[in-house]
């Protein structure tokens, strides 16, 4: 949230510039925010360190429901909420996961890696060349910063 509410509060550009990241790293709010994130992570690794990845990944995905948590949202803003929780629920029902394995052959390894990696790639490609608004907040899988009317 902190770093959601800092980036509203630095100057709006019609593209993505390398200024933004200084203008960032000027704000404390922002800086928290990260701070925050290095956390998470710590906590996370610590948390895989003694249970099972199968347990924890689904209450990693719950972040995006607490984070809007404390903001107003319209009725039809929820429902994408809720369908996380359910979605979540449900997959986790049909999966019923279990421990896996502790070795993951090579080129498995490699092979998703590489897939994520050019996800990742065309996906900021794809971003970069849009205006804000939805579809570059959907291809950088965050939400559109409010905007003054």
């Amino acid at each position: 949230m902190m770093q959601r509410r800092a980036a509203t509060a630095v100057p709006q550009s019609s593209g993505l510039r390398i200024g933004l990241m200084w203008d960032l790293l000027r704000t404390p709010v922002w800086l928290l925010g990260i701070g925050g994130v290095a956390l998470s992570a710590i906590f996370q690794g610590a948390a895989l360190a003694s249970g099972a990845l199968a347990v924890l990944q689904p209450l990693f995905m719950l972040e995006l429901p607490f984070v809007l948590l404390g903001r107003p949202l319209p009725r039809a803003g929820w429902v994408p909420v809720g369908s996380i929780g359910g979605g979540l629920g449900l997959a986790l029902f049909a999966a019923a996961p279990t421990g896996g394995t502790l070795a993951i052959p090579a080129a498995q390894r490699t092979a998703v890696l590489t897939c994520c990696l050019l996800a990742v790639v065309v996906l900021c490609s794809v971003a970069v060349r849009l205006p804000n608004g939805a579809a570059r907040a959907a291809c950088t899988a965050g939400t559109p910063a409010a905007r003054p009317a």
